[in-house]
């Protein structure tokens, strides 16, 4: 899993969206294109920072199954939620492998 920090900055809007895309691509390129991505939007006491609802729908698929959540890093807001979202979807992987190899 891969916890992807996207900086609410207007100014970066466009790189957010290309290191994501990239990140993307580099999943699907080595076979693993539904590799759990948490978003995290950190930033988040900045002025001028984007709106919320801008930031999920440039970065979150529409429909997709991305967890997203807010933060402020330099606080720790929101920075351990995402990190236990991506574990949680790390374990799930490994125990639907585990199951799938058992055959249950």
């Amino acid at each position: 899993a891969f916890v992807f920090v996207a900086d609410s900055a207007p100014e970066r809007r466009a790189e957010n969206r290309v290191a994501l895309e990239s990140l993307r691509r580099h999943l699907v390129a080595i076979g693993d294109a539904d590799c759990p991505v948490i978003l995290q939007f950190n930033r988040r006491d900045i002025a001028g920072a984007m709106r919320l609802d801008e930031l999920v729908a440039e970065l979150a698929p529409a429909g997709g199954s991305d967890e997203w959540f807010e933060s402020v890093a330099t606080r720790g807001t929101g920075v351990l939620e995402a990190l236990t979202a991506a574990a949680a979807k790390v374990i799930d992987r490994l125990s639907a492998a585990a199951e799938e190899r058992s055959g249950a």
